[in-house]
């Protein structure tokens, strides 16, 4: 069994983002070429907690727990960054 690895620090070290990316879009239906050619990637949008933004990727988590041993985060996205069309950081008032 291993052990999972705690991050450091504490959520506050991570802002909360959304994420604007591009990514693939599959049909399995039978279509004219003039209509295939149309077909454009789809926007999505994540929103969670920025772990890491490198040049090949950004990664985001949504869930985490902190307690005295430490940060441990949960439900991770890794986008690579050619998809990302923006990433906005949200404050609260």
């Amino acid at each position: 069994m291993s052990r999972k690895k705690k991050l450091t620090g504490t959520i506050d070290d991570y802002p909360l983002v959304q994420v604007r990316w591009f990514d693939c879009l599959a049909s399995n239906e039978w279509m004219s070429i003039p209509k295939a050619i149309r077909l454009k990637p789809a926007v999505c949008y994540s929103l969670g907690y920025k772990l890491i933004q490198t040049r090949e990727k950004i990664t985001i988590f949504a869930d985490y727990s902190q307690d005295e041993d430490g940060l441990e985060v949960g439900n991770l996205n890794t986008i690579p960054a050619a998809w990302v069309q923006d990433v906005t950081e949200i404050t609260f008032k």
